[in-house]
């Protein structure tokens, strides 16, 4: 799976809080005294992007995929191909009604926790 993760685009960008339990999930920009923070994205909300490691605490600078193929933690089973989304707690899941598209599956999940490349493009 690493050869999927090559193409990514990552940028750092301050926690708004203890994110250090959600790595590999969406999230999303929140405004925090005028700066921009990273929260964990809720169920069909659009995203900026895929936390890629583990910050600790507000302020702490988190890493994020903005773009390409990363890896997202999944939320239920889905199979390759399928338009993905937001679930609870910024894992990734099949579209559903009125969710944002926020890329394809590339391969397919065997259920919750599971880790799956996703091609990261939002449409939604």
């Amino acid at each position: 799976m690493t050869a999927y993760e090559e193409n990514a685009h990552v940028v750092s960008v301050n926690a708004n809080t203890d994110l250090s339990t959600y790595q590999h999930r969406f999230v999303k920009l929140t405004n925090a005294s005028g700066e921009a923070r990273l929260v964990v994205c809720g169920d069909g909300e659009d995203a900026f992007g895929v936390l890629t490691d583990k910050p600790n605490a507000a302020g702490i600078p988190g890493r994020v995929a903005v773009g390409g193929i990363v890896k997202v933690q999944a939320g239920g089973a889905f199979n390759a191909g399928v338009r993905v989304s937001s679930g609870a707690n910024g894992k990734v899941n099949a579209v559903g009604t009125g969710d944002k598209v926020l890329g394809w599956a590339m391969k397919t999940s065997s259920g919750d926790g599971h880790i799956v490349p996703v091609l990261f493009a939002p449409i939604g």
